[in-house]
């Protein structure tokens, strides 16, 4: 007696096609011409007949299912496996926005392109929309959004406030433009690491002059009042942040300093082109007489900014580069 049982499996091959499976029930060490060959007694064949051989067909039925259903979750969890998981460092990187060093762009590119950055200049969460309407006006200050509790406050330029109120926490790179101890105030030391641009001081000394619309006069008996009344906000750093602080060349900020944070923060799923917001006039330089003095007074005027502001001692190359990670591609 022969019967033939196809049966449609759910396995796949290679290919993808679907594999039938068949059973020949001759062929079974349980088939019933096996059983008649043993000679067994007749309520043997009964039993055999009756409850051995459809459980048999149960067994051949469930078993490809059975297989077929732990292959296709073993898959689909292989397919999850396979993605990387996102590691989050035990470090926080905070960027030192020291004034005239081009933060508000840094910041609103980071933000346009990379997850968790916290910026007084641009959030991840909202900056692409940001953008847009930056782009749609023609001054991005004068945007009004639900940031905008006074005058010159949107999501472009985060009210302190705000900042506080939402927190840190969840933050992989911040930015920030208050007093040197919001640092020490808000984060471990040993799991901050501070960003600082470091710009020439003395083109960074004109820069300001030309944001606060000062003409710097190479003449005046007192050097230092003249540098005083240009410099602005230099109580962004202090050499007490020193021990957490890395610096790097500000012309470098927009290609070794940018391909580093690629390779550090986690990619944005949507992106733009970042609309930029200018923050100083037009700089003419050729009506600076700083660049036509002599070198002589041009040292002197380098050497009162040293003494006097610890931004520009600690961004002195010998004390500077001594403190950078290897990984900073700094000065020359």
């Amino acid at each position: 007696m022969t019967k033939d049982i196809e049966l449609s499996s759910l396995l796949d091959d290679d290919d993808g096609e679907s594999v039938p499976l068949s059973r020949n029930l001759e062929d079974s060490p349980l088939s019933l011409n096996n059983c008649q060959e043993s000679h067994a007694a007749p309520f043997k064949k009964v039993f055999i007949q009756r409850i051995l051989l459809p459980m048999f067909g149960l067994v051949c039925i469930a078993l490809p299912n059975f297989v077929a259903f732990k292959v296709k979750s073993t898959t689909t969890l292989s397919s999850y496996t396979t993605l990387q998981p996102i590691i989050h460092s035990n470090t926080t990187y905070g960027h030192i926005h020291m004034a005239k060093t081009g933060g508000t762009t840094l910041n609103g590119i980071l933000a346009l392109n990379y997850e968790r950055v916290c910026g007084h200049k641009g959030y991840s969460y909202d900056y692409v929309q940001a953008n847009k309407r930056f782009k749609n006006s023609e001054n991005w200050r004068s945007v009004s959004d639900s940031l905008t509790q006074k005058k010159l406050y949107n999501r472009g330029r985060v009210p302190f406030d705000i900042m506080e109120e939402i927190g840190y926490e969840d933050c992989d790179w911040i930015s920030q433009e208050g007093n040197w101890d919001f640092w020490l105030e808000n984060f471990l030391a040993s799991s901050m690491e501070l960003h600082l641009p470091c710009r020439d001081p003395l083109d960074h000394l004109m820069s300001q002059c030309n944001f606060r619309h000062k003409t710097f006069n190479c003449d005046a008996t007192n050097l230092e009042d003249e540098i005083k009344k240009c410099v602005v906000f230099l109580n962004r750093f202090s050499l007490k942040l020193a021990g957490m602080t890395k610096c790097y060349d500000y012309n470098l900020q927009f290609t070794s300093y940018m391909k580093l944070m690629s390779q550090t923060l986690l990619s944005r799923k949507i992106t733009d082109k970042y609309v930029h917001r200018s923050t100083n006039n037009p700089r003419n330089k050729t009506k600076e007489c700083i660049w036509y003095a002599s070198e002589e007074f041009r040292q002197k005027v380098n050497a009162i900014m040293m003494s006097n502001y610890d931004y520009y001692s600690f961004c002195d190359r010998k004390v500077c580069v001594s403190m950078v990670l290897s990984y900073f591609v700094l000065f020359n």
